[in-house]
């Protein structure tokens, strides 16, 4: 189990590494800015959680906060309401965390049914494809005029 840990630990502070969005002043814009924030920290937090899990209960709690976070970002996403320019960036967004949200629920699940570790693969494979996908709605972002910043973290 400690691979998926550590996939773990790469995959939920993907955003905390990547995205700290800044820029551009509307309510909307700053909508999404604290979204992000808020999720890159709470998923940050879930990932230290499980870098320091000792079993599986313990990996399964960080990856309930995980998708908590998920939840309440694809929840503030969808109450949002974007300038035209941008709602089909928007639905973006909110279907890559959405479908993260998913995979992180199905790993709970096989977690808890006692799945060993190499059937988890992937959640490995989501998570790349989730810090990927997030990098390049980053980009878009950014060309839309809700500018963010890379971290250094």
């Amino acid at each position: 189990m400690s691979k998926l840990r550590t996939t773990l630990v790469l995959a939920l502070s993907v955003l905390a590494l990547a995205l700290v969005a800044c820029g551009e002043d509307s309510d909307y814009a700053d909508e999404v800015r604290n979204t992000i924030v808020t999720l890159a920290q709470e998923l940050q937090d879930a990932g230290e959680q499980a870098a320091s899990a000792t079993d599986d209960d313990e990996t399964v709690a960080a990856l309930n906060d995980a998708e908590s976070a998920l939840t309440v970002a694809a929840e503030d996403l969808e109450g949002f309401e974007p300038p035209e320019d941008v709602a089909d960036l928007n639905d973006e967004v909110l279907g890559l965390i959405e479908g993260y949200r998913e995979s992180v629920v199905e790993t709970i699940d096989a977690i808890e049914s006692g799945a060993p570790a190499s059937d988890l693969e992937q959640f490995t494979v989501d998570s790349q494809a989730f810090a990927e996908a997030f990098a390049s709605l980053r980009d878009q972002l950014v060309d839309a005029g809700i500018a963010v910043e890379e971290t250094g973290e």
